[in-house]
């Protein structure tokens, strides 16, 4: 490579990348070192230590804290005084995994181990003086084959003996820093030393130290006693010193070899890593170093300041994780990674790349027959690889050059049969580029001449096989260019039918018919004729092109056409003259150029990505910039393929290249791991209730909460350092979700008002181009309920239902059997109360019909003693006498008397049948009234011959109702005339007895016998009697006396003697005075 220069050396292993395979290396790997910005963040102390653990989390240790990175997110860790499980210092100095893959941390402050199920750490128990180094800056420990942890503190080591939880010394070195321990296959232990140290190997099982030190006179010695890190590879142990370069030992042989640098910063080495390739790559000074086998010598990365993928400034450290991502450490802070999986080569306007393009938008490409790529520009005309020659030719717009390339976007360059060039701009019409002279033909339009071009803004060239051109000519349609005559005739929708004038791609097919991709459908032009049959879009014809707005169309080795669209790419379908949409699976739908490898799989660009198409499986695979592209967004109908199969893109910021063979199919299946869970939409792990969760979340069996803790959420993540936004989700969660919720980024789960009882989550996950994991994630989830919402309260509150059931249907049955009874009593009473007003209003009815009969036969002889006096007076009134005429009136007024009595007794008994009587008592002198009664009846007595006479004192105050006493005393004195023959007696007597006034009426008439006595007050039995002169009683009077001394509060007395006399006596209140 003498004399090559940088720009050669360059080309080469440019060119050797894009062909090299992965048979390990050969030549130098092209690594592109790059900053995460996640991480970009975590520390503005100094970066120590690197690694990545068994789950895949990468941890990074600083001078401030340790942070562990799952891809997506950093988790800060710090010392916490208070917390006896956090960390011992907040400055780390070391990250080593035991052989039992538990991650270990070194720091300002004594050793600790990171507790995965609880997410904290633990300090080892120590009973001797040591005090697990408290306080103590320990720089390294390690762990042999037999897993026995030693623990260095400067110049000495230490061993823990577990069973007895104690630190003994085993070793110290006379002088020296030791800076790293590690162990061989025989377990013996290589201990290295700074500060004139050196190197020391120490045979455990004889106990014995044998020294490598630095001899001046002996090239076979260690170059330099100051050693910063060893390390194993085979049976070589690689040292790293400080100012000696890198020694190589041969453990066989036992022999040094010295690896030193002109550039002396490459000289001081501060670290080496072992990969799992065996590849050796070394930290120094001035560069990262790998080892080259074949050569016997190193590779260099240097950091090159206008070149951002360059590795960093003062390297610390070097890792390469189970991905096989590299990732370097520097001293300032800053962390790089150069991924594995990008298989994405880039070229853009890179100042310091030897192929660069001119500008970020590549509008047009092309493969030439000489082994040329044509870049055509937005702005910037024309760049033109010459990998062979190693030189780019750059055809630039000259407006002082008429034969110049033209000015405006370059749409289509095309070589033709003939391998002659023609382009196509905005701005420029048709050129045809002179490779001789360098410059260029070209064709105007003339408007005055027919035969010139429709228009200068060219979108595509096509050649038919008569070797003319076919043009699109943007807004005109399309030209057909008569090389031979260099003519041009045109073809546009008002002429030949075409769908639309606003063209962009026409295509010669095998069978040299036209093709033409315009904003409104797809137009077809069969070889020889003249007008174009169009095909469009029809909703509900699914044989239709997809969209009417055709952006590219293409034909692939196989002779089968395919058509990109706004809505998904298109195969047209010669023998049915149909369509066959492809869209599912497809990321973008907007499909802008269409290109086929050599195993006829289609490969299209996008708005957002580049998609290959399985015409077998007919399944997308899609690309974007997290698999490396280096553009979002890709330019129509810009794309090409070189002689080697490797497929060129034009996008928005270059060219993203790569060969189809090197993008292997996904058969990755990644593992979801939880990191949080969220109760309220806060953070919830056993420290806040280790009844509930009894660990991290990541190693937590089961979750169990309270009925009324019912927002949840989970959060989970695929723990991959590099690719985790290519990563796609599903969950689910048993006994709540019918079917699995897809998520395609988002890695969290919301839950809220489940119901208590026994739930299952579950998440499983799939690399975007990849399948379903088959296993998936989970973890139990059980809600307790409320004591009322129980299986044990809900039989009870149904026992209790049942039983309510029960005791009210028997309740309600007692209640109709007690309401039937009832009913049956009611029935009963009610029947008797009907048979006993029956049988009242059937005495009612005799007490009518006798006191009918009665009226009827009482007032009958006193109004025929009336009328017969009557008529006797009237008719002869002269020939009576005085006395005989005073004796007939005496007998009229008698007859009246009895009348108006008899009246008055039955207007009073109404009265008492309807209710109608009201009881008024006063206060009022008894004998006053008595003594009026007696001088009423007194003449009345005296006609009949009665001795009448009173025995009633004065000042008699009775309360009482006064008419009713008086219709008492008159139907008692009444009776008594009535029953009294001449020369008879009637005494009437009152005195006071008690609070009552007694009152009688005494006669010496013809008296009752018992029975009569007994049926006195009853109507019913209360015959008619015969009185004294021919003269019958009805009994009324005494019943509605007894009626009316009731009310009047007293009671009333019959006593009688039959043929002697009868005593009537009743009782009336005193008044109060």
């Amino acid at each position: 490579m003498k004399g090559m220069g940088i720009p050669t050396l360059n080309v080469i292993l440019f060119l050797l990348y894009l062909t090299q395979t992965d048979d390990g290396f050969s030549q130098q790997p092209d690594l592109k070192f790059s900053t995460l910005n996640v991480l970009s963040g975590i520390s503005n102390s100094k970066t120590t230590a690197i690694i990545e653990d068994s789950i895949g989390y990468l941890w990074i240790g600083t001078t401030d804290g340790l942070f562990r990175f799952d891809g997506q997110n950093v988790f800060p860790y710090f010392q916490d005084v208070n917390d006896p499980n956090s960390l011992p210092s907040s400055g780390i100095t070391k990250l080593i995994l035991d052989n039992e893959d538990n991650l270990w941390i070194c720091t300002f402050s004594g050793i600790c181990m990171y507790n995965r199920k609880f997410d904290n750490f633990i300090k080892l128990p120590d009973q001797s003086d040591i005090n697990g180094f408290a306080n103590k800056h320990i720089p390294t420990i390690a762990f042999d084959k037999c897993g026995q942890l030693f623990v260095v503190f400067e110049k000495t080591i230490y061993k823990y003996k577990q069973a007895e939880n104690h630190f003994s010394k085993l070793l110290e070195l006379d002088h020296g820093k030791i800076n790293d321990l590690i162990f061989d296959e025989q377990n013996n232990m290589w201990i290295a030393a700074s500060m004139s140290g050196g190197l020391f190997c120490f045979d455990q099982v004889k106990k014995q130290i044998t020294p490598y030190l630095h001899n001046p006179n002996n090239n076979q010695s260690i170059s330099i006693n100051e050693i910063n890190d060893i390390a194993l590879s085979g049976e070589t142990l690689w040292i790293a010193t400080l100012g000696g370069g890198i020694d190589a030992y041969n453990l066989n042989n036992k022999t040094f070899k010295h690896y030193t640098s002109s550039n002396n910063l490459e000289n001081f080495a501060n670290s080496i890593f072992i990969s799992r390739k065996k590849e050796v790559w070394i930290c120094t000074f001035a560069s990262l170093k790998l080892f080259n086998p074949a050569g016997d010598n190193f590779y260099n990365y240097f950091n090159t300041a206008n070149n951002p993928y360059s590795v960093g400034k003062a390297l610390i450290d070097f890792y390469e994780d189970r991905s096989g991502n590299y990732w370097t450490i520097q001293s300032i802070g800053e962390i790089r990674v150069a991924r594995n999986n990008i298989k994405f080569s880039h070229i853009a306007p890179n100042p310091w790349a030897f192929w660069r393009t001119s500008e970020k938008i590549i509008t047009a490409l092309t493969y030439d027959g000489a082994g040329r790529l044509w870049i055509g520009n937005y702005h910037n005309g024309i760049d033109i690889f010459c990998w062979q020659e190693q030189r780019t030719i750059r055809l630039m717009p000259d407006v002082n050059d008429p034969n110049s390339i033209s000015e405006g976007t370059i749409h289509s360059i095309f070589c033709d049969s003939k391998k002659q060039v023609w382009v196509g701009s905005s701005l420029g019409g048709l050129q045809k580029f002179d490779e001789k002279d360098n410059n260029f033909e070209s064709f105007h339009n003339n408007p005055n001449d027919t035969l010139s071009i429709a228009g200068n803004d060219v979108r595509s060239i096509s050649e038919d096989a008569e070797g003319n051109l076919w043009l699109v000519i943007y807004g005109k349609g399309i030209d057909r260019y008569d090389t031979n005559n260099k003519t041009f005739h045109h073809f546009n929708r008002k002429n030949n039918h075409l769908s639309n004038d606003y063209a962009f791609q026409v295509l010669n097919d095998f069978r040299d018919n036209l093709w033409v991709a315009t904003s409104w459908g797809l137009s077809f032009l069969r070889k020889g004729e003249h007008i174009f049959k169009n095909f469009y879009y029809r909703k509900n014809d699914t044989t239709t092109i997809g969209s009417d707005e055709t952006r590219t169309v293409y034909e692939d080795s196989l002779h089968n056409i395919w058509i990109g669209t706004s809505n998904g790419l298109n195969k047209f379908n010669y023998e049915s003259q149909t369509f066959s949409r492809y869209s599912s699976g497809l990321k973008n739908k907007h499909v802008g150029s269409i290109i086929s490898d050599k195993k006829n799989d289609i490969w299209v660009g996008t708005y957002s990505g580049i998609s290959k198409f399985d015409p077998a499986t007919l399944k997308f695979t899609n690309y974007n910039q997290n698999y490396g592209l280096l553009s979002t967004q890709f330019i129509e109908r810009s794309c090409c393929k070189d002689n080697h199969n490797e497929l060129f893109f034009g996008g928005s910021e270059g060219i993203d290249l790569f060969n189809p063979d090197s993008l292997k199919s996904e058969t990755r299946k990644p593992n979801v791991v939880l990191t949080d869970f969220m109760l309220f939409n806060k953070s919830y792990t056993y420290k806040d209730d280790s009844s509930k969760i009894n660990r991290h979340i990541s190693y937590a069996k089961k979750i169990v909460l309270d009925y009324y803790e019912n927002s949840i959420a989970f959060r989970y993540q695929v723990i991959n350092l590099t690719e985790a936004a290519k990563i796609n989700y599903m969950y689910k969660m048993d006994g709540f979700d019918r079917d699995w919720i897809y998520e395609s980024e988002i890695r969290e789960a919301n839950y809220t008002n489940l119901s208590p009882g026994k739930y299952s989550f579950r998440v499983k996950a799939k690399f975007e181009n990849g399948d379903w994991s088959e296993k998936d994630t989970s973890i139990e989830l059980i809600i307790i309920p409320a004591w009322w919402m129980t299986t044990w309260f809900k039989i009870l509150m149904g026992l209790i239902v049942l039983a309510s059931a029960f005791a009210f249907v028997y309740y309600r049955i007692k209640q109709l059997r007690r309401q039937k009874e009832e009913l049956e009593i009611l029935v009963a009473e009610r029947t008797n109360e009907i048979q006993s007003k029956n049988e009242l209003l059937n005495n009612l009815n005799s007490t009518k019909d006798k006191l009918f009969s009665i009226i009827s036969h009482d007032l009958r002889s006193p109004f025929n003693t009336i009328l017969g006096f009557h008529r006797l007076l009237a008719r002869n009134y002269e020939e009576y006498s005085d006395p005989e005429r005073k004796r007939m009136i005496q007998q009229v007024q008698s007859a009246s008397n009895k009348v108006y009595v008899l009246i008055e007794n039955l207007l009073d008994w109404a009265r008492i049948q309807t209710g109608s009587i009201h009881y008024r008592p006063v206060r009022f002198d008894l004998s006053e009234m008595i003594i009026k009664e007696y001088t009423f009846y007194q003449s009345i007595a005296e006609i009949k011959g009665i001795s009448f006479e009173h025995q009633v004192p004065e000042g008699l105050i009775a309360y009482a109702d006064i008419d009713l006493l008086k219709t008492i005393l008159r139907n008692l004195i009444n009776n008594a005339i009535k029953f009294t023959s001449g020369e008879g007696t009637i005494l009437v007597e009152a005195r006071i007895k008690d609070q009552f006034i007694n009152i009688s009426v005494t006669d010496s008439g013809t008296g009752m016998t018992k029975n009569q006595v007994e049926a006195l007050f009853i109507l019913e039995k209360n015959d008619t009697k015969n009185v004294t002169s021919g003269e019958k009683g009805t009994g009324l009077g005494l019943i509605l006396c007894k009626e009316f001394v009731e009310k009047n509060g007293g009671s009333m007395m019959v006593e009688s003697h039959h043929g002697k006399g009868s005593k009537f006596s009743f009782t009336v209140p005193v008044a109060n005075p």
